[in-house]
């Protein structure tokens, strides 16, 4: 009996870790990733200089293939990649993978049976070389919830971008001499944001940060001794996180013991505050920290709050209403002058190659994705979708 041909669209790491898989358990897998590397938000043309990840080494490696002993606790984006690289070359996943083959459309061919009927156009240097269709049995999405950069559309970019002026998203932004010598706009207060925001104190001419609301930013080390991943990434910590059904000493935790959380929460922000010039800065959060634990607290870079109170970045709590010929301006009305404007404003969530009857199930009108388990939608057949189980910040 002939295997069952599988497609994985993406080659970051929900498709080689789903690819791998497939491959063990015998089937026949072809993926298709539409950048001329893998590593998806790893891929070596999407890291800006100085780019590492959040987690420390061992809680964002494989189960089954450990990160490099001699890599840092917070390897660098370049050795993410690397590693990524070496996990697919291991697992004999790299044979399978099919670069610069971008899918356009995936559709439910009828019959006897049903497949799926993939489009992929095949591209380089961004110019279309060839199409193909292909058919398989099962289909796996993973382009992931990073893959579609979000640039507000506000008025007078096109005038500013006529003028000379540079719109960037950070996840495009590969080069430092982008900003070199230059006056420098970043937007957001997420990670990217935050760390071009840092690039830029000690390599543009000057640097304003553009924010709406400030995040509790955590250091790779509380109070410059214990690594974070002891105080948040361990099941102590998670005990102080509320979930859907309590028992036990976390049901009591949680009732009566109410007031110890509060006070473990209000312990945490006021190490931060005092590790951090938070207050001299003019950046404590509004939201206690308990409220934004799962989804918008990151590592903030070396010396980030000493470049703003310094003047190295300027920090403005504000929204840009619109751009000018020579910059941008602030919803407070402030004009401020400006070479390069760089985004960091996260990404939109969309499937645009999914036929239309099915995209209609997994998204609703709000654009809100609904899966079983952020894996299976029951009126898609023959799709899964890897990787889902993330937020939209950057």
């Amino acid at each position: 009996m002939t295997a069952k041909q599988i497609c994985v669209i993406g080659a970051g790491v929900s498709g080689l870790v789903s690819a791998k898989t497939f491959l063990e358990e015998g089937y026949e897998v072809t993926l298709f990733e539409k950048q001329q590397g893998l590593g998806g938000v790893w891929e070596r043309s999407r890291a800006y200089p100085g780019l590492s990840i959040q987690n420390p080494r061992d809680t964002y490696a494989f189960s089954d293939y450990p990160m490099p002993a001699s890599y840092p606790e917070w390897p660098s984006g370049e050795q993410v990649c690397a590693y990524l690289e070496s996990y697919a070359q291991h697992f004999g996943v790299t044979e399978k993978i099919q670069f610069g083959a971008k899918v356009t459309k995936v559709e439910r061919k009828s019959g006897n049976t049903p497949r799926w009927m993939v489009s992929v156009s095949f591209q380089e240097n961004g110019k279309e070389i060839g199409k193909q269709n292909y058919e398989f049995d099962f289909v796996i999405v993973c382009n992931g919830t990073y893959d579609i950069p979000y640039i507000p559309n506000l008025p007078g970019m096109e005038e500013f971008i006529a003028a000379g002026g540079q719109v960037i998203h950070t996840n495009n932004f590969n080069d430092d001499s982008v900003i070199e010598g230059k006056r420098v706009v970043v937007v957001g207060f997420g990670k990217s944001a935050t760390d071009l925001a840092n690039l830029a104190a000690s390599k543009a001419k000057e640097c304003t940060l553009v924010f709406r609301q400030a995040l509790w930013k955590i250091p790779n080390f509380f109070l410059g001794l214990f690594n974070i991943k002891y105080i948040f990434l361990t099941r102590f910590a998670e005990t102080w996180m509320p979930y859907h059904k309590l028992q036990g000493w976390e049901k009591w935790l949680h009732s009566f013991g109410k007031p110890l959380v509060w006070a473990f929460w209000r312990l945490n922000e006021t190490i931060l505050r005092l590790q951090f010039p938070l207050d001299a800065c003019g950046m404590v959060p509004k939201q206690p920290m308990n409220k934004l634990i799962g989804c918008s607290i990151g590592l903030i870079p070396k010396d980030f709050f000493e470049h703003v109170r310094a003047g190295k970045i300027r920090a403005v709590k504000t929204k840009i209403n619109k751009f000018f010929a020579s910059g941008v301006e602030l919803d407070n009305r402030e004009q401020i002058q400006a070479d390069v404007v760089v985004f960091g404003t996260g990404f939109l969530q969309d499937i645009p190659f999914l036929e239309e009857k099915y995209h209609r199930h997994v998204f609703d009108e709000e654009g809100t994705i609904h899966l079983y388990r952020h894996l299976i939608h029951p009126h898609v057949p023959q799709m899964g979708f890897v990787g889902y189980n993330s937020i939209r910040f950057s």
